[in-house]
């Protein structure tokens, strides 16, 4: 019995071990490109460093200096880590209500519709109008109604809800961390790092629930983590797949997500099949309970007209704009006018597309396509802070910024992710703790996972900043090993 065991522990650790390899030697060559195009966007703002980029390094270099010496001189972790939230929680108020921002874009459009609901007129929601193409934007509808309902301010509002939601993310951050590699000190470092991480302050003053949804991504991740590493309790998987899905109403993405907690189960789980299935089958109902019975819910009474998941537009649309080469994969006006041009005819519409995305992958030559590929990668996730001071200023008069961070702060900005995303790379060698560590693949399938989408899609930084955390737990897989071999080399001078 023992020696039949011993063979499927084994053979379970050989297909992790090749898996997981494959899945880091890949991440070698794709984020390999991310570091080119991190450092090239850098370059770029060389000529515009300001005084405040300097004051925001020193800044940063003294608050890091601090909270090391704190920890080393024997302050309890407890208090160091209230100090990190409230930093976090200070600099986000600051800065969110330091610029008076508006809805612009696809977030004018969920306002403004929000407004006409409140009226009384539901006519967005149905037929070809706006919502009713893409109704995954919905739920965000229906919560910028819910809040101008119920305060004047709404606006204000928004951004304070943003505030808090982004400041939790640096609590639970902190303690997926913590859970991942059981060291509070490390927990501590990601908890600075999100803290003070550009993206995660800039979009508190735009409205997009991405702001929303990703406290909530975070928490079904924490969750998942604890169930797969240490609690082995249904009801924290129930929990986890749930917090999921009401983060996927929010930005509904979350599917990348789930389908990463299924193949950690599959590959990386040390569980019977019987118990790898019954983990599956929660992780699925949990998360399509509540998306297909708010979906129903709102159908039938009558607010909107399609599913959550699919509008009177074809999701292939998406794809087409994403695979044009000549734009980079992004927004055009040609590909934009397809649905138009074809009166709505949604069968015609998907047919139509199948055939451009079909002629533009097999007409295009390799080569062109594969460059195409690479740069559109690269510049989906290069950009350090996911054009967030650019969408947080869009349309605002110069006398209603206090701090323009597209001018005084990008460069730090750039500089903080080369460094993360510097890190993130060297973590990819760390091989030898991914392998005992196995909780640790999870982070690499979920960026993984939201990789191939975006290749795939229209390319827009701001869509990469629902995922930006991702950058922060994959550096301290790095710091991890820098860790390590500074530790060897200190007991290799030791002993000489």
């Amino acid at each position: 019995m023992f020696k039949k065991l011993d063979k499927k522990t084994k053979k379970d650790n050989r297909i992790y071990k090749g898996f997981i390899g494959f899945v880091l030697a890949a991440l070698s060559i794709l984020i390999l490109l991310i570091v080119n195009g991190s450092f090239n966007q850098l370059s770029s703002y060389n000529g515009s460093i300001s005084s405040v980029d300097i004051v925001f390094c020193m800044v940063s270099i003294i608050t890091i200096a601090i909270v090391y010496i704190s920890y080393k001189i024997g302050i309890a972790s407890k208090f160091i880590l209230i100090v990190i939230i409230a930093l976090g929680l200070v600099v986000r108020i600051l800065y969110a209500f330091n610029i008076e921002s508006i809805p612009v874009s696809d977030f004018a459009v969920m306002y403004d519709t929000a407004g006409k609901i409140l009226e009384g007129d539901i006519s967005m929601l149905w037929g070809n109008e706006y919502i009713a193409r893409f109704p995954h934007i919905t739920i965000p509808t229906l919560y910028y109604a819910a809040i101008r309902y119920v305060f004047t301010n709404s606006l204000s509002v928004i951004k304070g809800i943003n505030v808090l939601a982004s400041t939790c993310n640096i609590f639970i951050i902190y303690k997926i961390t913590e859970e991942l590699f059981s060291d509070r000190a490390k927990a501590m470092a990601a908890a600075l790092i999100t803290a003070l991480y550009p993206p995660l302050i800039l979009y508190t003053a735009v409205f997009s629930t991405e702001n929303i949804a990703m406290p909530f991504l975070l928490l079904a991740i924490y969750m998942f983590i604890m169930f797969v590493k240490r609690d082995n309790n249904w009801k924290i998987l129930v929990l986890s797949a749930l917090s999921l899905s009401v983060g996927n109403l929010f930005r509904m993405v979350g599917q990348i997500i789930l389908v990463a907690f299924i193949l950690y189960i599959i590959i990386s789980y040390k569980e019977k099949v019987k118990s790898k299935l019954v983990a599956v089958f929660i992780l699925i109902s949990m998360f399509l309970i509540p998306l297909i019975g708010v979906s129903f819910s709102l159908q039938y009474s009558g607010i909107m007209e399609y599913q959550l998941w699919k509008g009177s537009e074809p999701n292939l649309t998406n794809i087409v704009k994403g695979l044009n080469v000549e734009n980079n994969g992004r927004w055009n006006l040609e590909d934009e006018g397809i649905s138009k041009k074809y009166n709505f005819d949604y069968e015609k519409i998907e047919e139509v597309c199948k055939n451009i995305i079909w002629n533009r992958l097999t007409t295009t030559p390799k080569g062109e396509l594969l460059n195409f590929f690479a740069n559109k990668y690269s510049s989906q996730w290069c950009v350090g802070d996911f054009s967030g001071a650019y969408w947080a200023e869009h349309s605002v008069e110069e006398d209603a910024i206090g701090i323009k961070f597209s001018e005084n702060g990008v460069w730090f900005g750039q500089l903080f992710f080369v460094i993360l995303i510097s890190l993130s790379y060297i973590g990819l060698l760390n091989i030898k703790e991914v392998n005992q560590n196995r909780p640790l693949s999870l982070i690499y399938y979920i960026f993984c996972g939201y990789s191939i989408l975006y290749l795939v899609s229209e390319n827009q930084a701001r869509y990469g900043f629902i995922v930006c955390w991702i950058f922060i737990l994959m550096a301290m897989v790095g710091i991890d090993l820098i860790q390590k071999i500074g530790t060897l080399e200190r007991d290799k001078l030791w002993k000489k």
